[in-house]
């Protein structure tokens, strides 16, 4: 995770998904959500091919 503030913006990047919030918290809870699902779609993908 990436983060900045960008004229007076707060900027995220989470695995190349870039997002600009007014609020810090919002922004934190956005990369966290994203980055847990990314996770898990990674996981649950690996998985998957595992039992094919």
């Amino acid at each position: 995770m990436v983060f900045f503030i960008e004229n007076g913006f707060h900027v995220f990047i989470v695995r190349g998904n870039k997002k600009v919030f007014s609020s810090f918290k919002d922004g934190i809870n956005w990369a966290f959500t994203t980055s847990l699902a990314i996770q898990t779609d990674k996981e649950f993908s690996n998985e998957q091919s595992r039992t094919i």
